[in-house]
């Protein structure tokens, strides 16, 4: 579920470093 949370705040929040670093935990997690 966090996974797909986080994927969604990243699309619908503007392209801030925030979005950047859960990007990058994303990745990391996987």
């Amino acid at each position: 579920a966090s996974q797909s949370a986080g994927d969604i705040n990243t699309i619908y929040q503007p392209p801030e470093p925030r979005s950047r670093h859960l990007s990058v935990s994303r990745i990391a997690s996987n």
